[in-house]
């Protein structure tokens, strides 16, 4: 009998505030069961989690983006899968995104993310975010 071998990644997302203090969150696909999430994506292979976050924010929402915070990474475990995310925060001055490459986004107030169906690791960093008062 083998054993079954479990594979790892990462996955670097980003924490967007604008002006007004609302935050961006992203849906991958239009079905109305596809949890929101913080937008960001798979960091392949040797890329740095930081550089490849922001080519996914350009690519998936026009956005450049400026300063980014790293947070402390945490690890997602998945069946035999375990993702490792990294999330950065950042302020965006210029709030016009467009879902380049999501099929829907919004700006929610921190408290309104429980309002939300999030998937795993952004319920975690929601949970985070708001322990630390927004």
């Amino acid at each position: 009998m083998g054993r079954q071998r479990g594979t790892a990644w990462t996955e670097a997302r980003a924490i967007l505030r604008r002006g007004s203090g609302e935050l961006l969150i992203v849906k991958t696909h239009a079905a109305d069961d596809t949890p929101w999430q913080f937008p960001g994506g798979h960091v392949p292979g040797p890329a740095l989690p930081e550089e490849s976050l922001r080519r996914l924010c350009l690519a998936g929402l026009g956005l450049e983006l400026g300063p980014l915070v790293g947070q402390a990474a945490f690890v997602q475990r998945f069946g035999t899968h375990a993702v490792t995310y990294l999330h950065f925060v950042g302020a965006v001055a210029d709030d016009q995104a467009t879902p380049l490459g999501y099929a829907e986004l919004r700006w929610v107030a921190p408290g309104q993310l429980c309002e939300y169906v999030l998937d795993a690791p952004s319920r975690h960093m929601a949970a985070r975010l708001l322990a630390e008062g927004g």
